[in-house]
C-alpha cells in the first residue's frame, strides 16, 4: 500500500503591531475573500472600506497582533475597548482562506487573550455571524459562553444582521490567561 501524502503545517510567527504596520495590515484585509470578509464583517466590504479601516485598526488602547507568513501577515487578531459596556475588550479575527485549519486561529487566540489579560482587562466579547462556525467553536472551547439573544452591534450593522449575529463572552478572571 502506498502511504498517504503527509500535509506539512506552514510554519507561522506571531508579531504584535504597532502604528506604522497600516500598510501590511491593509494588504492583508484586501486579501481577504469576500466570504471571508462576510464572516468578519457580518456583509460583504469594498477594498477601500477596509484600506480604511486599516487606519483605524491601531489607535491607541488596541490590541493587535499578526500571523505572519514569509513575512506576510496572514492572519489578525484585534481587541479594542467595547463599546456597549465599559472595562470589555471586544475581539475580533481574521485568518486568510489559504491558511486556516493550520492552527494559526488557534494561536492568534492565545496570544491576544494574554494580551487582554496582562492589560487588565477581564471580560472579551465578540459578535460573530451564526455561520462563523470555526469562530464559535474556538471560542466555545476556550471557555466563552453564548448569550440568549442577538448581539448588540455598532451601526450600520445593527439595521442589517441583528437577527444573524450572535455574542460570545470570555470571562478572564478565572482563565489560564490570567
Amino acid at each position: 500500500k502506498i502511504p498517504e501524502p503527509q500535509v506539512l503545517r506552514q510554519e507561522f510567527t506571531l508579531r504584535t503591531l504597532y502604528p506604522g504596520d497600516e500598510t501590511e495590515l491593509s494588504e492583508h484585509l484586501v486579501r481577504l475573500s469576500d466570504a471571508d470578509r462576510r464572516i468578519r464583517f457580518g456583509h460583504t466590504v469594498s477594498d477601500r472600506f477596509l484600506h480604511n479601516y486599516a487606519q483605524l485598526m491601531l489607535r491607541p488602547g488596541a490590541l493587535v497582533h499578526a500571523a505572519m507568513v514569509d513575512g506576510m501577515i496572514r492572519g489578525v487578531a484585534e481587541a479594542r475597548p467595547a463599546f456597549a459596556t465599559e472595562g470589555d475588550m471586544e475581539a475580533a479575527f481574521t485568518v486568510e482562506t489559504g491558511f486556516k485549519g493550520r492552527g494559526m486561529g488557534s494561536a492568534l487566540f492565545d496570544h491576544l487573550m494574554r494580551a487582554i489579560a496582562a492589560a487588565v482587562h477581564r471580560r472579551v466579547v465578540m459578535a460573530v455571524i451564526r455561520s462563523n462556525t470555526r469562530m464559535i467553536a474556538l471560542a466555545q472551547k476556550n471557555g466563552a459562553n453564548l448569550l440568549d439573544g442577538p448581539a448588540q452591534v455598532p451601526a450600520p450593522l445593527a439595521d442589517e444582521l441583528v437577527e444573524d449575529v450572535l455574542c460570545l463572552v470570555l470571562d478572564l478572571t478565572n482563565s489560564p490567561w490570567a
